[in-house]
């Protein structure tokens, strides 16, 4: 089953709610190569016009902004 995200609107940034598609520094488990190389060509089509300021909600662990990602998630 495909990790879906949410885009909040009304916040003073913007807000994704990324569940288990995105983490600070990893993504979510992909049971085969063929749903990693998925996984990894949605996230980059999806996050490529979001700004940096953009605040991610990680199912777990800490929330991160997607100009730290863009940096530091060496899947993205």
């Amino acid at each position: 089953m495909p990790a879906l995200g949410y885009h909040v609107d009304g916040f003073p940034i913007p807000v994704l709610v990324t569940g288990d598609a995105l983490f600070a520094g990893s993504i979510g488990g992909c049971p085969t190569p063929a749903r990693y190389q998925l996984a990894l060509s949605r996230l980059r089509e999806v996050l490529a016009p979001l700004p940096d300021e953009t605040l991610l909600l990680p199912g777990h662990g800490l929330a991160t902004t997607l100009g730290e990602e863009r940096v530091a998630n060496p899947f993205l």
